[in-house]
């Protein structure tokens, strides 16, 4: 039950984090911002296949 609901939150941390800072970085058109938002998803996402 506790590992279920630890990756529940890694889903919501991951699709917050998609909806909110990776839309607003393109928005931007910062490359740059772009860039560290990915690598930040990418960060995320491996650590939830751990």
């Amino acid at each position: 039950a506790v590992r279920s609901a630890l990756k529940a939150v890694e889903r919501l941390l991951i699709e917050d984090h998609a909806n909110h800072c990776m839309e607003a970085a393109i928005l931007s058109g910062d490359a740059d911002e772009q860039r560290s938002k990915f690598r930040e998803m990418v960060a995320l996402l491996e650590k939830a296949r751990d």
